[in-house]
């Protein structure tokens, strides 16, 4: 009996302990859990993020095999998500790009280093090429080992097709150009290289005071000096040396820029030597981008759903001032003070409540979806106002939750400066301001398929402008015909195209004009020419003029030819008698 009864004593313990594990065992299994939800919550979280940044975020393996990547590279690829992983890079890459990035990639991988590359060409599922730019380096697994690469890229497709543009441009413009940094020529377009009787490539890098005449050089420099700092506004003269060791004479001015992330400047020139005038037109922009959130080139911040900041990065704290401990865990529209000096809504505001109380706030605003695009001029930055881009857009968790917004500033000022300038260079005369020759043919290329007729055109000649540059020189000549730009502003219409189309040569036309009104017009034109020269007793100006009448149909380059031709038989007449009448006839 006894000894049954510790048998069953036994028993009893055995049961308790194993009770007692199998709580331990629930214990370690509930906070295994927990840890592979935080775990999923961190990767979520780093997905979201991923996917909401401009830029494409990839992974590859040793083997080039793409690995992970963000919704950015499929936007751009146009594949899927299914589709695109495990794709080796020479699949998608141009035979020239992949050849180049065997060798980087295998730099990186020997030395350890990151590496910024430039025009890496994809092929994109439609068949067509996109350029990229990219910051890769090497991807360690927890024991050190190399297992691969992870990368940035941004699409630069558009701004080389910019800079192409602006390149041909250049290339194309009748003036002398280039770009200067440090002293030393940049960049310059043939016409300018055809001045020093030189080629481009035996121009660059060199020393911009080298070919100047030594007599010249410090005028030069004071000049420049001096229209660099706005205290000047009209061009000057100075000789350069050509190749024949001649020189020539130039007139020039300067604008600084930024070239490459430094101070720069662009000149224009023109051979007064032999005459030659035409327009500027030079810029190139471009950005570099690295890393996500902390080391995005962008200004990036992150509000959640109760608008306080969550992340304040690196780019941010450099545009405001503001440093992230600063401005976390900040609510109240707080993340709006370094930009407007205020509480107040911003871009965030308007994506989490679209109800229009940043109405008014930005000068361009795009929806795609739920994300928001927007440009901001006049913002104040550290004192001075800028013009930036932002987009913003969402984050939401693996439910559907919304949890907080992601916001991208951009300050895109210099752009915009060089948009504005190379828009104006493109199509104005550098000398008078008034449209230049392309600008007006392609102004009456466009009457003429129009519906404003009818359209008269008006030729003007400058009378004795040769007589002029030979004996008072040619800063009376040029002052001559900018007199004549000024007297056409005070006649014609906001609506006339008034151009310079050559040397001494200048028209107008003048849509939904016929000429009975054209000679109304070109009669107070006389009156007020009259005016002027009131001003100017030792040098008056005058001017042969023809207009002519174009009606639906007519071909507008013909009846400008008509009118140059009115225009030209009165210039013989004042040269048979000085008492000429100022319109000796009109088309009708």
């Amino acid at each position: 009996m006894l000894k049954e009864e510790r048998d069953i004593e036994l028993s009893g313990r055995d049961v308790s302990d194993l009770r007692s594990r199998i709580l331990e065992l629930e214990r370690q299994v509930t906070a295994c859990r927990e840890t592979e939800k935080e775990l999923r919550e961190s990767e979520t979280r780093y997905q979201l993020i991923l996917d909401n940044i401009e830029d494409c975020y990839f992974e590859i393996d040793l083997a080039g095999n793409l690995t992970f990547c963000n919704n950015a590279m499929y936007r751009i690829s146009g594949y899927l998500r299914d589709e695109l992983i495990g794709m080796n890079n020479r699949e998608y890459t141009t035979p020239e790009t992949s050849k180049r990035m065997y060798g980087i990639f295998s730099k990186i991988y020997l030395t350890g280093k990151p590496a910024d590359i430039t025009d890496y060409e994809i092929i994109i599922k439609d068949g067509s090429v996109k350029t990229l730019e990219l910051t890769v380096s090497l991807m360690r697994d927890s024991g050190g080992s190399p297992v691969g690469c992870r990368g940035l890229a941004r699409n630069v497709t558009d701004i080389r097709y910019a800079e192409k543009i602006y390149k041909t441009i250049a290339e194309k413009s009748f003036s002398g150009m280039y770009i200067t940094c440090k002293g030393k020529y940049q960049y310059m377009n043939s016409n300018a290289a055809s001045y020093f009787g030189c080629t481009q490539d035996e121009l660059i890098g060199t020393d911009t005071m080298h070919l100047v005449h030594p007599d010249d050089r410090v005028l030069l420099k004071k000049h420049a000096a001096e229209m660099l700092k706005g205290k000047r506004n009209t061009p000057y003269e100075f000789r350069l040396l050509n190749k024949d060791g001649d020189y020539g004479w130039v007139m020039e001015s300067v604008t600084p820029i930024r070239y490459g992330g430094e101070s720069a400047v662009l000149g224009n020139c023109i051979d007064i030597t032999q005459r030659k005038r035409s327009e500027n037109v030079i810029k190139e922009s471009e950005q570099r981008l690295s890393n996500i959130i902390n080391f995005l080139p962008d200004a990036t911040m992150i509000v959640d759903t109760n608008g306080k900041v969550i992340a304040w990065n690196h780019a941010m704290e450099e545009m405001t001032g503001v440093k992230e401990d600063d401005m976390l865990g900040k609510g109240d529209y707080e993340y709006a003070v370094p930009f407007y000096g205020e509480k107040r809504p911003t871009l965030v505001d308007l994506v989490s409540s679209p109800d229009g109380k940043t109405k008014g706030v930005y000068s361009y605003v795009k929806k795609e979806g739920e994300t928001i695009i927007v440009e901001a001029s006049d913002v104040l930055l550290k004192g001075e106002k800028r013009t930036l881009w932002g987009k913003a857009t969402p984050i939401f968790n693996t439910v559907g939750e919304k949890t907080g917004i992601i916001e991208s500033i951009r300050d895109i000022t210099e752009q915009k400066t060089v948009e504005k300038q190379l828009r104006y260079l493109s199509t104005h005369d550098s000398l008078t301001g008034l449209y230049n020759r392309d600008f007006f043919e392609e102004e009456m290329s466009r009457f003429e398929r129009g519906r404003t007729f009818p359209v008269s055109v008006v030729m003007l000649d400058v009378d004795d402008l040769k007589w002029v540059n030979d004996t008072r020189g040619h800063d009376a000549g040029d002052a001559l015909l900018k007199r004549v730009a000024q007297v056409l502003g005070m006649v014609f219409r906001a609506d006339d195209i008034a151009a310079r189309i050559g040397g001494d040569e200048f028209v107008v036309l003048l849509p939904g004009t016929g000429i009975s009104a054209a000679k109304e017009i070109l009669v107070r034109f006389k009156d007020s020419l009259e005016d002027h020269n009131r001003e100017y007793p030792d040098l008056p100006l005058s001017l042969s003029v023809g207009v002519a009448e174009g009606a639906k149909g007519d071909s507008l380059p013909g009846v400008q030819k008509k009118a140059d031709e009115i225009m030209y038989e009165e210039k013989l007449s004042k040269k048979k008698s000085k008492n000429g009448n100022f319109l000796s006839r009109s088309a009708e």
